[in-house]
C-alpha cells in the first residue's frame, strides 16, 4: 500500500490539471497514489503521457457534488495512514510532500498540515484560513498572523484524524458546506477537536485560483458577487446559512453580530444583480 493518497476534486479544469499532474510527477517523493475526482466536468480528461507512469485513478461523477462532497468521498475510497487535498488548480514544487511527510514522521502528534500557497507573481496567497469580521472565510496573507486551520487548496490530514471527525460529525468535511465555507467549516471542527493545521514553510506551490476562491479576493463579494450565476448566488446563501447554524457560536462570535446582518443585508441586495 502506498503511503500517501492525493485527492483532487475536479469539475472543468483539465488544462490546468494536467500541469497539476506533472508537478506530482516530479516530486521528489515517490509513495503516492492519486484519486481525480470528477463533478461531472463539461470535457472529458486527458492524461499527459509523462503522466502515465502516475498510479492514477479516476472517477466520474454524472453529477456535480461540489468541492466537500467529493473530498468526502475520495477519502472513503482510499486507505492510506496520509491524505492529502489537492486543487486542480494547484502546481507544488518538487520537495512538498517530502517536506509535509517529514513533519508526520518526526511527530506522531501531527494530525493536520499544510505549505506555503503563492500566487503567480510569487507573492502569498495564503498561509491558512481564518474566519473575518463578518463571519466568512478569509485567506492569511503573512505568516506571522495566526490562522484557524488549513487553505482547502492544499493540506495534509491522517488517516487517524479522518475517523475521529466522521466518528464525531459523520464525515471529515462538512458535506451541507459544498464550497467557499467548506474550508472554515474544516477549520472549526479542528478547533473543536483542539487541533489546529501546521505551516510548514518549506514546502509551496502555486495556486491560480481558477474556481470559486475567486470570490475571496474580495471579502464583502461587492465586486465579484454580482458576476456569479444564479445558480452559485443560491448555492453561496445557502452555505453561508449552514455556515452560521453550525458554526456560530454566541460566546466566540456576539461583536461580529452587527457586521454579520450588514453582509446578508448587502447579499441580500446584491442576489439579483449581475
Amino acid at each position: 500500500m502506498k503511503q500517501v493518497s492525493i485527492i483532487i476534486p475536479l469539475f472543468n479544469q483539465t488544462a490546468l490539471l494536467n500541469q497539476t499532474l506533472l508537478c506530482l510527477e516530479q516530486q521528489t517523493w515517490k509513495d503516492f497514489e492519486i484519486l481525480i475526482v470528477d463533478n461531472a466536468s463539461d470535457s472529458p480528461l486527458s492524461i499527459p503521457e509523462t503522466c502515465k507512469k502516475l498510479d492514477l485513478k479516476y472517477l466520474y461523477l454524472k453529477k456535480n457534488h461540489y468541492y466537500a462532497q467529493a473530498v468526502n468521498l475520495g477519502i472513503s475510497l482510499t486507505g492510506t495512514n496520509r491524505i492529502l487535498i489537492l486543487n486542480s488548480d494547484v502546481h507544488l514544487n518538487k520537495d512538498y510532500l517530502h517536506e509535509l511527510l517529514e513533519v508526520f514522521n518526526r511527530d506522531a502528534t501531527i494530525q493536520c498540515a499544510h505549505g506555503l500557497l503563492l500566487d503567480t507573481k510569487g507573492n502569498v496567497d495564503s498561509c491558512g484560513i481564518r474566519t473575518g469580521l463578518c463571519l466568512q472565510p478569509v485567506d492569511v496573507k503573512h505568516i506571522d498572523r495566526p490562522w484557524e486551520g488549513p487553505p482547502g487548496a492544499s493540506f495534509m490530514i491522517s488517516r487517524d484524524l479522518c475517523e475521529n471527525l466522521i466518528e464525531r460529525y459523520g464525515s471529515v468535511l462538512d458535506s451541507d458546506i459544498s464550497f467557499y465555507y467548506s474550508d472554515l467549516a474544516f477549520a472549526c471542527r479542528l478547533n473543536e477537536q483542539g487541533m489546529k493545521s501546521l505551516l510548514v514553510k518549506n514546502a509551496s506551490g502555486i495556486h491560480h485560483r481558477s474556481s470559486s476562491v475567486l470570490m475571496k479576493k474580495t471579502p464583502l463579494l461587492l465586486f465579484t458577487y454580482p458576476k456569479l450565476s444564479p445558480e452559485f448566488k443560491k448555492l453561496l446563501m445557502e452555505n453561508r446559512r449552514s455556515f452560521k447554524k453550525k458554526y456560530f457560536r454566541f460566546s466566540k462570535h456576539s461583536w461580529r453580530i452587527p457586521f454579520i446582518v450588514l453582509y446578508d443585508l448587502m447579499t441580500i441586495c446584491l442576489k439579483k444583480t449581475g
